[in-house]
C-alpha cells in the first residue's frame, strides 16, 4: 500500500514539474528531449521499482526497457487535418458551432491527448500501465510549431515513441510522449505508419510524412 501511494505522490509531483519550460529550437529538438527523458527512466531500476506496483506491470516494464532509445533511426510526423474531429462531431449530432471558439479548441486538444491511448488500445492491460509508467511531459521555449501535430520517434531495438506536440501559450510548446506498443504496428516507411495510424477513426484524415532527425 505504501508504495502504491508513493507512486501516485510521485505521479502527482511529475506533473507539477512538467510546467516548467526548456529550451528547444526546433519542433523535432522538443520531441526528442521527450524521448530521452523516458529513455532514462527505462534504464533506471530504480525509477522502475518506484512506479511499477505489481508484478505483471514490472515484468511489462521490463520488455519495454530492454530497448535502446538513445538516438531515434527515424522520425516520422503526423499531418492532423483542420476538421479532425468532424467525424465524431457527426456521429454523435453534435453541432460544432454551438461551441465558442474557445472551447472548440479545448475539446481538440483533450481529444489529442488521448491519441496514444487509442493506439495502445490492443497492447494488453499490463502494457498498457507500464507504458504509463514511462510516459513523460515537459513544455519547451519554442517558436517553430506551426500547428499541433505528433512525432513518431522509431529505434532499431525498441518500441516506437509518440510525442503529442501541441502549442499551449504564444512560443511556448507543450510534448507528451507515451511509448506505442501495439505488435502490429510497423515503421519501416511512412506509408507503414499511416496505414497504422488511419486503422484509427479518429485519425481516419490524418497524413504521415517522414521528416530528418533535427
Amino acid at each position: 500500500m505504501k508504495k502504491k501511494i508513493f507512486a501516485f505522490m510521485l505521479a502527482a509531483s511529475t506533473l507539477t514539474l512538467c510546467g516548467c519550460q526548456k529550451e528547444g529550437n526546433t519542433v523535432w529538438e522538443c520531441g526528442y528531449e521527450i524521448t530521452q527523458i523516458m529513455e532514462e527512466m527505462v534504464q533506471s531500476e530504480d525509477y522502475t521499482a518506484m512506479m511499477s506496483t505489481t508484478d505483471a506491470i514490472t515484468e511489462a516494464a521490463g520488455r519495454i526497457g530492454a530497448g535502446d532509445y538513445s538516438s531515434p533511426v527515424r522520425t516520422f510526423k503526423v499531418n492532423l487535418p483542420e476538421n479532425l474531429l468532424t467525424p465524431t462531431y457527426e456521429a454523435m449530432g453534435i453541432d460544432p458551432d454551438s461551441f465558442s471558439e474557445g472551447l472548440q479548441k479545448n475539446v481538440s486538444k483533450k481529444t489529442l491527448a488521448t491519441a496514444t491511448v487509442r493506439m495502445n488500445q490492443n497492447a494488453g492491460t499490463a502494457m498498457i500501465a507500464a507504458c504509463s509508467v514511462y510516459s513523460a511531459s515537459s513544455s519547451f521555449s519554442c517558436d517553430d510549431l506551426k500547428e499541433d501535430t505528433i512525432y513518431i520517434y522509431t529505434y532499431e531495438k525498441g518500441y516506437p515513441i509518440a510525442v503529442i506536440l501541441t502549442e499551449s501559450d504564444p512560443d511556448v510548446v507543450q510534448a507528451t510522449g507515451c511509448f506505442l506498443l501495439d505488435q502490429n504496428m510497423t515503421c519501416e516507411s511512412a506509408e507503414d505508419v499511416e496505414a497504422f495510424i488511419t486503422g484509427f477513426s479518429l485519425f481516419s484524415g490524418c497524413t504521415v510524412e517522414e521528416i530528418d532527425n533535427k
